[in-house]
């Protein structure tokens, strides 16, 4: 029995980690910024870009420049924000990081979470059917 409920305590604070960890990572918000500040752009895993600032002086250089300057702020921060990811898988799981990708780091935690899951509702399977053993012997 002490096994099992070795098992199943490491379980439940796995499942606590991963939890935590996949609400860190929904929290996070990438910044960047182009044409010497005039465009800065924010972006997050829920909503990809989620805020747009142009400077009505970045507006004088024409469509396509402004249209370049936008594409440059957004990538900017898409940069940012996979590199915040990517320090708090990091801090997480160490050197054994999978890829930064938002929406697979989300699929790939849903999963790691839905396995252990199922390991301790196999544990407690098993749990109860030695409890059952137990009852039918007393």
């Amino acid at each position: 029995m002490d096994d099992l409920e070795r098992l199943s305590s490491l379980n439940e604070e796995r499942i606590r980690q991963l939890h935590g960890l996949e609400s860190r990572l929904s929290e996070l918000a990438g910044s960047g910024a182009a044409a010497d500040g005039q465009i800065r752009a924010r972006v997050d895993s829920a909503s990809g870009l989620s805020g747009l600032v142009i400077d009505p002086r970045a507006l004088r250089q024409g469509s396509e420049a402004l249209a370049e300057h936008v594409i440059a702020a957004v990538a900017a921060a898409n940069a940012d924000l996979r590199a915040q990811i990517e320090e708090v898988m990091r801090e997480a799981l160490g050197d054994a990081m999978p890829s930064t990708d938002a929406g697979e780091l989300r699929r790939s935690a849903e999963e790691q979470i839905a396995q252990i899951e199922a390991g301790f509702r196999q544990s407690l399977d098993s749990i109860m059917a030695d409890v059952e053993k137990l009852k039918r012997r007393v």
